[in-house]
């Protein structure tokens, strides 16, 4: 990382998440009035009607800071058009749904074309790296892309049900891509991840059990779409293959996947609510949602080094994403002997 730049983007990331704090309170008021709240029912994980929409404090400090940065320089204009753009949209339908109920179709199709018009702005998905050579994907790569995106969106959605989860997972996400991106000389990007971690650190202040207001889709799409952009860009542009950033993630990843695989096999309505995750059925089984959420925390930090320590010896991504699932595997496994799904 440029030493110049490091004291003007430290405080810049630090006034990202002090802002994002304080935006969180500003939009719990808000919330409380309009009474945009998510209320109790069997398939909830709380028990009193809570404001919902507090991510839309992590979007505007984040946007806010992309386009500035983009303004003098700092990030790149592609990723600035492709976040801003995108991630706008996907969170502007993720804030109506939130005010009211949005067909899941309209939702759908604003996810793609959010995907679309990022993976234009970064020049496709020309190829993967998942050894120490990267594989061509030509045409197929844009489409992969466009499907990786909307997925991360959702993935966040899906993950998002207890207090403080999908906080810690994004704050651990954003670090270790923004540490991967510092080493490799991405200021802009590093600049990107570390805000949104900030952005969500700030908000995760109020989201902490017990939970005074929840995310809402408005920041879980926004979170998803971020993380998705930012592994395809940094693959495209900054040497970092987008399998680190899978990496860092996995715990999300390999809960989401596996439940749908399985509801799936077991012909259950998939896009039906339930709680069925098994971070779901560890809070069923006796946890309290910060244990759960501690959990996350420290599996988090064991992948997220895994990640910075792989890319920095320059090992083949598959070798740590192969032990980083292993012990998910084990994770989900002891979780199912305690409270099958």
């Amino acid at each position: 990382m440029n030493s110049a730049l490091m004291i003007p983007l430290f405080i810049l990331v630090a006034l990202a998440g002090l802002v994002s704090l304080w935006l969180t309170g500003v939009v719990l008021r808000m919330t409380t009035r309009r009474e945009i709240l998510d209320h109790p029912s069997e398939r909830s994980s709380h028990s009193r009607p809570t404001p919902r929409g507090g991510g839309l404090a992590i979007v505007v400090t984040v946007l806010v800071v992309v386009i500035g940065a983009a303004a003098v320089g700092w990030v790149e204009p592609r990723l600035a058009a492709a976040l801003v753009g995108g991630g706008g949209l996907v969170a502007w339908v993720g804030w109506q749904d939130d005010r009211r109920s949005t067909p899941a179709a309209l939702r759908a199709l604003v996810q793609c074309v959010a995907a679309c018009w990022a993976v234009a702005w970064l020049g496709g998905y020309p190829a993967i790296t998942l050894t120490t050579a990267p594989l061509r994907l030509g045409l197929a790569g844009s489409v992969l892309a466009v499907v990786g995106i909307v997925w991360a969106v959702n993935l966040f959605n899906f993950m998002d049900g207890i207090d403080g989860i999908a906080g810690v997972e994004a704050c651990t996400i954003a670090t270790t891509g923004s540490i991967m991106l510092g080493l490799n000389g991405a200021d802009g990007g590093a600049l990107v991840s570390a805000t949104i971690g900030a952005a969500t650190l700030g908000f995760l202040r109020w989201n902490w059990m017990p939970a005074r207001i929840f995310l809402g889709d408005v920041g879980s799409n926004f979170l998803g779409f971020s993380f998705g952009v930012l592994a395809v860009w940094s693959e495209n542009s900054a040497g970092i293959p987008a399998v680190w950033w899978g990496l860092a993630a996995l715990v999300f990843i390999f809960d989401a996947t596996t439940t749908l695989v399985r509801r799936v096999v077991r012909r259950e309505p998939i896009f039906k609510a339930h709680r069925s995750h098994a971070y779901q059925r560890l809070a069923q089984a006796g946890w309290s949602h910060a244990a759960v959420s501690r959990a996350i925390l420290l599996l988090n930090l064991g992948l997220g080094g895994l990640a910075v320590t792989g890319f920095a010896e320059g090992w083949p991504p598959w070798l740590p994403l192969a032990g980083g699932a292993v012990t998910c595997g084990w994770v989900y496994r002891v979780v199912e002997r305690r409270r099958p799904m």
